[in-house]
């Protein structure tokens, strides 16, 4: 048995949305209004994101407090513990597909020790340069579902392919998010692979209206979790057998 555990980060491994979390360390915690108003009018989020990080630049908010910052996200409960898990078990490869980016997912789970265990990081690229944050759209597609930086769906099918050209495949896939960005990839999936959506969020409320409204089936079984336990119970019996 060899499964792929691909995870989002927002609310699914973090407890916590991390580009919001970031609006913190603006003065009084709170994004000008002319950067709103150009999201709301046309901007994607990822160039929303972009202008809050040249906002705080200029505000003289550093590189080191960004990242002191970003350590402070709690985990979802018992999400540190099922990435621990993976980790220690052969048999369970996982990824992060994510619109965050890259800067902060990194330190987020290298200052709990996790980095090393992810097999790949999937979202947003992001640098600093000359103290300033900047992030950039993942990659161009033509989902009509997803945002324009990012169909989740894609990135999933372009690992899998690479995994296969090198004679990798896996018995099980295994999706966790929360969100609506997270149901795109929950289509592509086979009758055998599974989705994790976490209760009272909008994957949840995405896929039971799908469904509700016959707008199509989906192959994989779906199972509400609130706990990482939860999730990694499901992977120790399908383990087991």
């Amino acid at each position: 048995m060899k499964i792929l555990l691909a995870c989002d980060f927002d609310h699914t491994v973090i407890d916590d949305n991390s580009d919001t979390w970031i609006v913190q360390l603006c003065p009084d915690k709170t994004v000008p209004s002319d950067i709103k108003s150009r999201y709301q009018l046309h901007q994607s989020w990822t160039d929303y994101m972009d202008e809050i990080f040249k906002f705080m630049h200029s505000r003289d908010v550093k590189p080191e407090k960004i990242l002191s910052h970003m350590k402070k996200i709690p985990y979802v409960g018992g999400m540190k513990e099922l990435l621990q898990f993976q980790a220690k078990t052969s048999s369970i490869d996982c990824i992060i597909v994510s619109d965050s980016n890259k800067i902060f997912i990194d330190c987020i789970l290298k200052d709990a020790g996790l980095l090393d265990s992810i097999d790949a990081v999937y979202t947003n690229p992001a640098e600093f340069h000359k103290g300033r944050l900047s992030v950039k759209h993942y990659h161009k597609h033509k989902c009509q579902r997803c945002p324009a930086n990012l169909c989740k769906n894609q990135v999933l099918k372009d690992h899998l392919e690479r995994c296969k050209e090198v004679g990798k495949t896996y018995d099980v896939v295994v999706v966790v998010g929360d969100g609506g960005n997270d149901f795109c990839p929950c289509t592509g999936l086979r009758e055998e692979d599974m989705v994790f959506a976490r209760k009272g969020y909008r994957l949840e409320k995405t896929i039971n209206k799908y469904v509700a409204d016959k707008q199509g089936t989906l192959k994989p079984a779906m199972k509400i979790w609130k706990h990482g336990q939860e999730i990694q119970t499901s992977l120790e019996t399908l383990l087991s057998k």
